[in-house]
């Protein structure tokens, strides 16, 4: 797909749109700054959960930024860490404490939590924490959210993008719409698995249009322009 292709290479000139001029002998470059909310709004809420990117949407974000895992039954779930006790209390639930293991993808040789092998239905139960230490980041919020999926992100971006009338702050009026940024966390450690990460991804943009979308915007040169219209950009690790 070559909409698909456009938006990983578009990740590397979406930080900035540039441009520049002589002036009195130099080179200036004028920059119109992509703000990205990575996470959401981590300083202000746990990472990665509804109340984080509702917070970075009011604070202008012109894009949200989320990274995903997958669940045993095939889910995708926006957490950074794939390993859940970094991010959620579930290292303090007893019922699952026969199920710390080993990474088998980490160099590391982590014990940990792993997505793949709790379901949906088990993650739900789960609460987000704050990661970082309270010197650097606020853990007032602990224990108040959910995990969320991919979908249910999606649904929220929506949702504030079909809104009437403008709330987000710093909002930049050439950027009228949020757009997505999506990272895959370890997309061949689940690939061995038998997991199809990037095919439920695919599954997941269409059904919430910007495969259309990003068609559409086709006829535009410049890869952060287009990235813009498209509304989302992807990466990996």
């Amino acid at each position: 797909n070559n909409w698909v292709l456009g938006l990983f290479l578009c990740v590397l000139t979406t930080s900035f749109i540039t441009e520049g001029k002589l002036v009195n002998g130099k080179w200036e470059i004028e920059q119109d700054i992509l703000v990205i909310g990575h996470r959401g709004a981590p300083s202000f809420r746990p990472e990665e959960t509804f109340s984080s990117y509702e917070v970075a949407s009011y604070q202008g974000a012109d894009f949200i930024e989320i990274d995903l895992c997958v669940t045993k039954d095939a889910y995708l779930i926006c957490r950074h860490e794939c390993d859940l006790s970094v991010t959620t209390d579930i290292a303090e639930r007893e019922e699952f404490t026969s199920r710390k293991r080993k990474s088998m993808f980490s160099v590391k040789d982590n014990e940990g939590y792993y997505s793949e092998d709790f379901t949906l239905e088990e993650i739900r139960t789960l609460r987000a924490k704050e990661r970082l230490p309270s010197d650097i980041r606020t853990h007032q919020f602990d224990y108040l959210f959910q995990v969320i999926t991919l979908d249910e992100f999606l649904q929220f971006v929506s949702g504030i993008n079909n809104q009437t009338g403008n709330y987000r702050c710093n909002w930049n009026e050439e950027i009228p719409s949020i757009g997505v940024y999506i990272e895959t966390k370890t997309p061949s450690h689940f690939r061995s698995l038998g997991y199809d990460m990037e095919g439920k991804l695919l599954d997941s943009l269409h059904k919430w249009g910007y495969e259309d979308k990003c068609k559409e915007s086709r006829d535009i040169d410049d890869p952060a322009n287009w990235a813009i219209s498209c509304g989302v950009i992807l990466q990996s690790f």
